[in-house]
């Protein structure tokens, strides 16, 4: 029984066999066939719907390239044509950061001073170290290099960003204090002489060092670091900037060497004619005659003319000085303004009629002059 029921069994394989075989040579696919048939069909349709799309993607994007290409270049010729602001308002070219080796030159032959060079001289990586550093945005029209070693100023500006904005908690408001990164005096000046050394070449061709914009360098608490690091920074041959609300300083012992080597500084002096929003600072008639004696001493002066609170007593600022000032940077101020358009154009005329050789209009002037 057992052997007559193997043989039916294996009589039964061969039959499934041959018929399998009859049908794949008939073309007609099997059950097994049809799943794999499928899922190449599957994987076939997929394969064509992925690179349609792929090919969409990579159409569009370059529609979106060529979009932009074409945007570009319509800014590009409506920048051209528009023309340069002061030419449209009439301003003169600016002239964009003062060299302050070539300011004093201009003392002893008349000639024009010289701007350091544009912004293409230097990364478009800011470097920013503990003490020293490249600006960012408008500070950039003071200068290309700037040293902070103090947060803080005992002047109390009632328009300064420093007191009043609310970055006033991080730069420390009216309390001067040293910068928390210098730990203190005599390691704060090693990293500034580190810093010099590191980047002095730069410095010097990008026209020297700006002191400084969180706080006053001629204050009680900072002239001496100050003055020590312009000292290191005059010996190494790098042109110092100074930038003041102060004008009892100029017999102090911390400062005779700097002022001592006139090819190598310029004193600068914030002139607003408004001291009652200047509290804590000398006032602009104090300024004013401190700046007159650094000139007649034979050491370059410059004001800024920023902000102009009000147009008439900035022209004042600007008429009194004029004789003894080298060098004008002027700027409006930030924020809501008690005055139009109109009157800083007017402004801007009769600061013209003076005649003076070396103004510098920033930027935030040109553009509001240019509202209607």
């Amino acid at each position: 029984m057992r052997i007559k029921n193997l043989f039916f069994l294996g009589l039964g394989i061969i039959t499934i066999n041959l018929v399998n075989a009859w049908i794949r040579k008939q073309g007609k696919p099997t059950a097994i066939n049809k799943t794999r048939n499928a899922v190449e069909t599957d994987m076939s349709l997929r394969a064509v719907s992925s690179a349609k799309h792929t090919r969409a993607r990579i159409t569009a994007a370059s529609d979106t390239v060529r979009e932009w290409k074409e945007v570009s270049h319509k800014r590009i010729k409506e920048t051209v044509a528009m023309g340069n602001l002061h030419e449209r308002t009439g301003l003169p070219a600016a002239k964009s950061r003062l060299h302050l080796a070539e300011l004093n030159r201009e003392r002893n032959d008349g000639t024009a001073p010289i701007v350091s060079p544009s912004d293409k001289t230097v990364s478009a990586t800011r470097i920013h170290g503990k003490a020293i550093y490249q600006p960012n945005g408008r500070a950039r029209e003071f200068c290309l290099w700037a040293c902070n070693l103090y947060n803080g100023c005992s002047n109390d500006c009632d328009y300064c960003f420093n007191n009043k904005s609310i970055m006033a908690g991080i730069l420390g408001g009216i309390i001067v204090s040293l910068k928390k990164s210098l730990v203190d005096t005599d390691t704060a000046f090693e990293i500034f002489k580190t810093e010099l050394t590191k980047w002095r070449s730069k410095i010097i061709k990008d026209g020297g060092l700006h002191f400084n914009f969180v706080s006053d360098p001629c204050l009680p608490e900072t002239i001496e670091l100050n003055f020590r690091c312009m000292d290191e920074a005059q010996c190494q041959g790098v042109p110092c900037q100074i930038l003041t609300k102060c004008a009892d300083w100029l017999d102090h012992p911390a400062v005779q060497n700097v002022l001592s080597r006139k090819g190598l500084v310029s004193v600068g002096f914030t002139l607003t004619g408004r001291d009652d929003l200047e509290p804590g600072a000398s006032t602009n008639r104090e300024r004013i005659r401190a700046m007159k004696e650094l000139h007649n001493a034979g050491i370059s002066t410059w004001a800024s003319i920023e902000p102009i609170i009000d147009p008439d007593l900035s022209f004042e600022m600007i008429r009194e000085t004029a004789g003894f000032c080298d060098h004008y940077k002027i700027g409006i101020l930030s924020g809501k303004k008690g005055y139009t358009p109109q009157q800083i154009r007017d402004f801007v005329a009769k600061v013209q009629s003076l005649e003076h050789t070396s103004i510098y209009w920033k930027e935030s002037l040109r553009e509001f002059i240019n509202k209607q």
